[in-house]
């Protein structure tokens, strides 16, 4: 068997940043066009392969338990890991790879809740990049690097999605969620922060799915991102609009006669 190919730069993953994110970055600090090419001059990808942590290891002189932080599927096919949380992979972009260019420019890299399929918009910049506006195909992570497109095209600039708070809220609540960051304790749309903040990510995916697509009638046989931005939508609205109905009835019950 070959020898896999160390690269000559490998800087270890940050703490919030997705397997994705990981290689796009080492494609771009070693040079490669594609982060596809970078995994087939390895000597141990081929085409079609998910991106492997062993391979990514050596790749990069670290060992499987080094990157098991960043890995995304555990022995269950039907499931997948992001920073070691078990979701259902229905749940996960596994081919898309959306960016928030204002993310990497000031983070220099990309967090991991933008793997998430229900991750529309960037809650807080507010911004998403799913199609390269210069060849207008949709971004994978088979491309030159964070912020770039394999045509060539620079994916710096993306226009701000107009959403309501309840939407950049509950998508603020998944991101910290997903990379255990503190959840916010209040909200100016009326979400229940806390009950929400309070579940598994696994769990709070699930809910806003199945309320999301409860309302609109979805089926749950189209993934389109407009389809997802509805369920997303209706979802936010619908547990802002609970919590206001359950704070006014209560006010109403504790009012004296």
């Amino acid at each position: 068997m070959k020898n896999k190919r160390l690269l000559v730069r490998h800087p270890a993953p940050f703490r919030t940043e997705g397997l994705v994110g990981y290689v796009l970055r080492l494609t771009e600090v070693n040079g490669y066009p594609t982060s596809h090419y970078m995994l087939a001059d390895s000597r141990g990808y081929r085409a079609g392969d998910p991106i492997s942590i062993q391979l990514l290891a050596s790749m990069t002189n670290r060992t499987a338990k080094d990157l098991h932080s960043i890995a995304r599927r555990p022995r269950n096919h039907k499931t997948a890991l992001v920073l070691g949380q078990v979701i259902s992979k229905a749940e996960m972009n596994m081919e898309l790879a959306p960016v928030c260019p204002t993310c990497v420019r000031e983070k220099g890299f990309m967090e991991a809740h933008f793997s998430l399929s229900l991750m529309t918009i960037c809650p807080q910049h507010g911004l998403l990049l799913n199609v390269c506006p210069g060849c207008a195909k949709p971004l994978t992570w088979k491309r030159a690097g964070l912020l770039e497109c394999n045509c060539g095209q620079l994916l710096c600039q993306a226009a701000e999605h107009q959403v309501s708070t309840a939407v950049v809220e509950l998508l603020d609540i998944v991101r910290t969620k997903t990379l255990a960051l503190p959840t916010r304790i209040e909200s100016i749309s009326g979400l229940p922060v806390c009950a929400l903040g309070s579940m598994s990510l696994r769990s709070l995916l699930f809910l806003i799915r199945s309320l999301g697509r409860r309302c609109v009638g979805d089926s749950g046989k189209s993934d389109s991102s407009m389809e997802k931005t509805k369920i997303v939508e209706v979802a936010a609205q619908g547990y802002s609009v609970r919590k206001r109905e359950a704070h006014f009835s209560t006010s109403e019950t504790d009012d004296p006669p």
